[in-house]
């Protein structure tokens, strides 16, 4: 087997990786944590927003921390049967998943668990992400407005996205207010799958992060319409805003939160650890450069405000309807 730096270690291991070179990091349970490597779950499939964040600055949490990571893609249920394997790991930490907020929070509502996901432990935030409307590029929808009267008109019905994410709340509440009257909502897990559903006319439109659609946008596999948010995207700097469209403001769903949280009984100890690689991982000159790049937003933000971001995101149930997320 071939040997990794930490760099590219990280860059040729995905899902299939994290499995097959798991035991060349070896059994070092009494080496001072993090030495003997960390395992960064990502709980969706290759290609959407968190996978391409997962493989922007975990390189560089690993060069902060002088540790390897393994990067493995954990899809299912919303991100909740990633999020779970992290959640359940004995390891004091050595297992991390990389998820968003609010839609950790409402997917575990909306079905919970036998484990108390709400119990959590935030490590940072690292990052912001839009959420973008897009269509499938033969039905030729010219922006925001065209794809409202396609809606109105009944020539489209179906509308793709996760079920229970930020997104799935942002476009029920554009329905109920009568600017996007779809009628049908197709449920795929994740960014990735519903981008590819768009392009490849299997749906006529569908939602997810702007930094997801961003390579099916560039290859002409599908049209951008909207952002979800007044603020924009900085993925796509032109793309009309829910504002510009004059559609109802859905700013708190329209846009979710780069995570990285632990399990309960993960020692505060530890988590500052990771958070310190964090930190020094997104000021990096390499991730800096990719956000500039690439107009992903990128931030660092610590345990207190991470732990509050999920307390909140675990207590929306006291804000919204669960029932029309169904």
């Amino acid at each position: 087997m071939p040997a990794f730096n930490r760099r590219e270690f990280i860059k040729y291991t995905g899902a299939a990786g994290a499995v097959g070179l798991a035991g060349c990091l070896g059994d070092d349970d009494d080496d001072e944590f993090p030495a003997g490597g960390l395992t960064h779950i990502i709980p969706y499939g290759e290609g959407g927003g968190s996978d391409n964040y997962a493989r922007a600055i975990v390189p560089e949490v690993a060069e902060a921390l002088d540790t390897d990571i393994q990067l493995s893609n954990r899809p299912g249920a919303e991100s909740i049967a990633g999020i779970t394997e992290a959640f359940t790991a004995d390891d004091e930490g050595r297992t991390h998943v990389g998820h968003t907020l609010p839609t950790a929070g409402i997917a575990w509502l909306l079905n919970p668990t036998d484990e108390d996901l709400s119990q959590l432990q935030g490590v940072c935030l690292y990052g912001q992400t839009p959420y973008v409307i897009f269509a499938d590029p033969d039905l030729e929808i010219e922006g925001p407005n065209d794809l409202a009267d396609r809606y109105e008109d009944g020539d489209i019905e179906q509308f793709g996205g996760s079920l229970g994410a930020a997104n799935h709340v942002a476009m029920i509440n554009l329905r109920d207010s009568g600017d996007v009257p779809w009628s049908t909502w197709v449920v795929y897990d994740g960014s990735g799958p519903t981008v590819q559903a768009a392009a490849s006319g299997e749906i006529p439109a569908g939602t997810a992060t702007d930094s997801a659609a961003a390579g099916a946008a560039s290859e002409g596999n599908v049209d951008m319409v909207a952002t979800l948010t007044t603020a924009g995207s900085g993925v796509f700097p032109d793309l009309p805003t829910t504002a510009d469209a004059g559609w109802a403001d859905v700013d708190f769903a329209g846009a979710i939160q780069r995570t990285c949280s632990v399990g309960p009984d993960v020692p505060q100890e530890h988590i500052d650890i990771l958070a310190d690689g964090y930190e020094e991982a997104v000021n990096s000159e390499a991730v800096q450069e990719w956000a500039e790049d690439t107009g992903n937003e990128v931030y660092f933000r610590g345990p207190e405000e991470t732990q509050q971001a999920l307390d909140d995101a675990f207590s929306l149930d006291e804000e919204i309807d669960l029932d029309e997320l169904r």
